[in-house]
């Protein structure tokens, strides 16, 4: 029997998804790259709710982040990291290493962002840029970011606004273009149901301005360069693509859009409450609280006389595969993705596993 797979990243990858990926090679300089490129444009386009290009890098969820840093922000500028979480901490360290000042406003994992303080840190300082992890995945909290955005446009509108969405990304709700958003930065392995490897960003008008005005620190993740390509005649990327990366996000966005993209939002929510709601029944507590949980990754309390690792080892032994807590939160939580394809009847799977383990049963 196949294991099922919980972990918050990569997420099991559906048939159709995986299929793609047998694509013949072809010419990435040629017509039929080109209209590959098109097409996900127009899809993606879709799902981040914007009308500007998204760009397509071979990387990771790590990879975005540093290209957002390192193609909107100079050295020296100060920004302000909004922290709660180890992603939000890995985000700072990227910017560190790029030579700006961050002011770093910190909250206590597993709650969310104090707006409060948010607008007390906002008019204390002028800050060129926001950083923001839209879900924590290491926590399991899902931060208030619609309203944040609305509150620094209001306080500072020249900031630029940029939002970690890796594991919210087709799971939460996301509106780049109405919100105001000037960086939405996600990737492959996660709500998308593709596998590791594609690092997705797209940036607002104002900020592809300030773009064209400063020097790129990398040619890798140039967006400049990436922009120059994609419009091309046929379209473009600056260097060899993941090409059979591209066919299975190509075959994933084409399931996205035939659900809806509103749609995938509400499942993902109604899988995370039917699983709070099955953990407590079984006397576990979830980690965050109701009112900021994630939809796409539920962190659970490791209860004290089983510990992490009893859990972990059970689980498997029964085919099911989920993540421990991580840095300060190790050996205290486990979590279990329900984002992409992951559905009820693997959350099921999961439930009975876990009762077993437990002694329940």
């Amino acid at each position: 029997m196949k294991d099922i797979l919980l972990i918050p990243g990569p997420t099991p990858v559906p048939e159709d998804v995986r299929g793609a990926m047998f694509e013949d090679m072809i010419d990435h300089r040629g017509e039929r790259f080109g209209k590959l490129l098109d097409r996900l444009q127009f899809k993606l386009k879709k799902v981040f709710m914007t009308s500007r290009p998204v760009y397509i890098f071979p990387g990771t969820g790590t990879g975005a982040l540093e290209c957002a840093v390192s193609n909107l922000f100079d050295r020296g500028e100060r920004i302000l990291s909004l922290s709660n979480g180890a992603f939000a901490e890995r985000w700072i360290e990227i910017a560190r290493r790029r030579g700006l000042e961050v002011d770093a406003l910190e909250f206590s994992h597993g709650s969310a962002w104090e707006l409060s303080e948010v607008e007390k840190a906002l008019k204390n300082k002028v800050y060129a840029g926001v950083l923001m992890t839209h879900n924590e995945t290491s926590t399991g909290v899902l931060n208030p970011l619609r309203e944040a955005v609305y509150l620094i446009r209001e306080i500072s509108p020249d900031t630029l606004i940029c939002v970690d969405a890796v594991s919210s990304l087709g799971g939460a709700p996301l509106m780049m273009d109405e919100w105001g958003i000037d960086a939405v930065l996600t990737a492959s392995q996660k709500a998308l149901m593709t596998p590791p490897g594609l690092a997705l960003v797209a940036i607002s008008e104002r900020a592809f301005k300030k773009v064209l005005n400063l020097t790129p620190s990398s040619y890798y993740w140039d967006i400049k360069l990436a922009d120059e390509y994609l419009n091309k005649k046929p379209s473009q990327t600056p260097y060899t693509p993941s090409l059979s990366l591209l066919y299975a996000l190509d075959r994933a966005l084409t399931m996205i859009l035939e659900e809806g993209v509103e749609n995938s939002w509400r499942r993902h929510e109604e899988l995370a409450r039917f699983l709070r709601s099955e953990v407590r029944k079984l006397g576990l507590e979830v980690f965050p609280k109701e009112e900021c949980a994630s939809p796409t990754v539920t962190a659970i309390r490791v209860p004290e006389p089983l510990g992490f690792a009893k859990i972990k080892k059970g689980l498997e032994e029964r085919g099911v595969i989920v993540a421990g807590g991580q840095d300060s939160l190790k050996g205290k939580i486990f979590r279990v993705a329900h984002m992409g394809s992951v559905g009820k009847n693997e959350l099921l799977i999961f439930i009975n596993a876990l009762k077993e383990v437990m002694g329940l049963v």
